[in-house]
């Protein structure tokens, strides 16, 4: 067996070229890493058979049919992950009734408009219900995350809300170690923060599964 590796470094725009690169080839399968990656491959290849192991809402962002009957030539796993977001709050919320102000770090492109609209509104209505005030920071790629870490500072919040996403999931060390240094709680989307929050000296929050 062959395996052939692309990796676009957490950067979605490398997608479409990485994917055209490796249906040339002729493979038999092609397994991509998050949704918008099982796009890009989608776009590239018909009949190609595509796996996606984690996808946030696939209905939603067009990749399939629906989940009884996907169609087309890709299928995965999904975490469904906007129906988490207000569950995560509400947690943090149970855990530390004091906080008021709370940042939420955003990967904009990390899923398909839909979904990614849908969290942020779910969101936004949970910090309501909850009397708290949601700062949002956007981060497209890596090499974002030190100027929004500066600004979160800046702004004095309580809080670290950490949405679902492969690139800040794959950064998450960087994550964790900030939220330490700035005495930040930090509630997150699975228990691999947790692991290496745990020589830090703050509040960790974590919630399964994963995405």
């Amino acid at each position: 067996m062959i395996v052939e590796v692309r990796a676009a470094d957490s950067k979605i725009e490398r997608f479409p070229a990485l994917a055209s690169e490796l249906v040339g080839l002729g493979l038999d399968v092609i397994v991509a890493s998050n949704s918008e990656a099982g796009r890009a491959a989608q776009q590239a290849t018909t009949t190609i058979p595509i796996v996606v192991p984690v996808m946030g809402d696939p209905v939603g962002d067009g990749l399939v049919a629906s989940l009884a009957r996907p169609g087309g030539n890709i299928t995965g796993l999904t975490f469904l992950g906007r129906q988490l977001v207000p569950k995560r709050l509400s947690l943090l919320k149970e855990a530390l009734p004091m906080v008021a102000r709370v940042a939420a770090l955003l990967h904009p492109g990390a899923y398909g408009t839909r979904t990614m609209n849908d969290m942020i509104n779910e969101a936004e209505g949970a910090a309501q219900t909850l009397g708290l005030q949601l700062q949002f920071f956007g981060v497209r790629g890596p090499d974002e995350l030190d100027k929004s870490f500066s600004a979160i500072a800046d702004e004095q919040v309580d809080a670290l809300f950490v949405f679902p996403s492969p690139m800040l999931f794959t950064e998450r060390k960087r994550i964790v170690d900030v939220a330490a240094k700035l005495r930040l709680p930090l509630i997150s989307m699975g228990k691999e923060f947790v692991q290496l929050g745990d020589s830090c000296p703050m509040e960790r929050i974590s919630s399964t599964p994963s995405g």
